[in-house]
């Protein structure tokens, strides 16, 4: 075994030391479960740590997408600062809105359909 694997394996018993001290041996035992059904593909990570990272991951991608669509509508269509920011200002509201569940993907991808005759197939990870 190599170095690396060592590291990761004394790293996996302190984490589950940790959990078993701070939750008992039944949250732990929850935990495997719910790891052994459905693989995040991030370990060493609580439950309560998996939904933060998941959070700033969702942040990180509405920010870089805003950034893309905010260059292209300037480079492309020469969209000055106010119509930047207009776009901006509606953006973050509608991924508000998404947020709040207020509005879904199936609901925007069918408006923009129906109004602007445009097909958005939203790949999923399944």
């Amino acid at each position: 075994m190599n170095r690396k694997e060592d590291t990761a394996r004394l790293d996996g018993m302190a984490y589950a030391t940790r959990r078993i001290k701070a939750s008992g041996m039944e949250a732990w035992e929850q935990e495997l479960a719910m790891r052994g059904r459905r693989d995040l593909g991030i370990p060493l990570m609580s439950p309560q740590e998996t939904v933060i990272a998941s959070q700033k991951i969702k942040e990180m991608t509405i920010d870089t997408v805003l950034t893309m669509a905010v260059m292209v509508l300037h480079d492309e269509f020469d969209f000055g600062p106010k119509r930047c920011k207009r776009f901006c200002d509606r953006y973050n509201e509608k991924t508000g809105c998404l947020a709040d569940d207020l509005v879904s993907w199936d609901d925007m991808t069918q408006t923009i359909k129906d109004e602007l005759g445009l097909e958005i197939d939203i790949r999923l990870n399944d």
